[in-house]
């Protein structure tokens, strides 16, 4: 296989193995495909909502709509939750709600080129308290971020017909906001797709909270040791969402698609009389009361908790309403 990759070397960098040259940026060649609005996005490829905000929880989004038709009512964070475990009664009792830290007031200037692209666009966030209006000024980026791979495609050479290649570029509307609660950062990004996908994306990143620990006495029962005396102490982070969904109007029921194993006994062809014959199969399910459409954290139900489910997907569904 022949490589058709061009190696080149900057003066300036070859001196020293530790000067590396700059990342790859962004660009628009033709301008943003984003249009903003005071109240939020006004469009992108067909989408646009409201955000709105609170000093508990943070941002939130409203009235989500594609190509004009609403899909979500109100998406929102309703609350971090840090939990820990460590070898004293402080670490192993220590659980953090950061709405009461206050997500929404923790929101920070954002800076171009770090934690966000240079092309991006900002918008400010202002908070009322007791000592009046507060705004922060560019709190919010959106920008539309390249994915790297294509939407779809699909190289065709079958057949004994003429070959053919189709593909869609692939890219989503990102908006952004970072919280900063003490020693956490919150990289809360809302990522809208082209074919009509919401993604929600929490990345945390800051310093960790660290202990006192006694090698000798603890080993690696509480975390990985930084220092002689010093370790990091093992914790979970727990994001709750609210996700009010207009699938096709207001009138929505869950619905539980659970794919399952198959066994059926048939005649097979070759007169060796009855084989079993398996495959999987795909049974639906409306739960009617919230037990059956909730989860542990080990995967089985409310309704059933000692059961180990199959696998599972949840989808909300105008019952009403077909596609086609």
């Amino acid at each position: 296989m022949a490589n058709n990759t061009t190696n080149t070397t900057n003066s300036s960098s070859s001196s020293s193995s530790s000067c590396q040259p700059p990342p790859p940026i962004q660009y628009e060649p033709g301008g943003r495909r984003f249009r903003l609005s005071p109240a939020g996005l006004d469009n992108w490829m067909g989408w646009s909502l409201s955000i709105g905000h609170r000093p508990t929880a943070g941002i939130s989004y409203w009235d989500m709509r594609f190509r004009g038709e609403r899909v979500v009512y109100e998406l929102a964070l309703q609350e971090a939750y840090a939990g820990y475990g460590g070898p004293t009664p402080m670490q192993s009792h220590t659980q953090y709600l950061d709405s009461h830290w206050g997500l929404g007031s923790a929101y920070k200037e954002l800076v171009a080129g770090l934690d966000c692209p240079v092309n991006a666009a900002y918008m400010d966030i202002t908070s009322s308290y007791s000592s009046g209006p507060v705004t922060q000024r560019n709190a919010i980026c959106i920008f539309e971020l390249s994915l790297g791979h294509p939407l779809l495609r699909h190289w065709a050479d079958a057949g004994g017909g003429p070959a053919y290649y189709g593909a869609l570029p692939g890219s989503v509307l990102v908006i952004r906001a970072i919280s900063a609660v003490y020693n956490y950062d919150y990289i809360q990004d809302l990522r809208l797709h082209l074919d009509g996908s919401i993604e929600v994306t929490v990345h945390t990143t800051g310093y960790v909270q660290s202990a006192w620990y006694s090698r000798a006495r603890h080993g690696y029962k509480y975390g990985y040791p930084y220092w002689r005396d010093n370790s990091g102490t093992i914790h979970d982070h727990s994001l709750n969402w609210k996700v009010d969904l207009d699938v096709a109007g207001a009138s929505n029921s869950v619905r539980l698609d659970q794919v399952i194993a198959q066994e059926e006994l048939q005649d097979d062809d070759l007169g060796l009389g009855t084989m079993p014959w398996y495959s999987k199969q795909l049974v639906q399910h409306f739960p009617e009361h919230e037990a059956e459409a909730s989860l542990y954290w080990n995967g089985s139900s409310k309704a059933d908790p000692q059961a180990a489910p199959p696998p599972t997907l949840f989808y909300v569904v105008n019952e009403d309403k077909l596609n086609k």
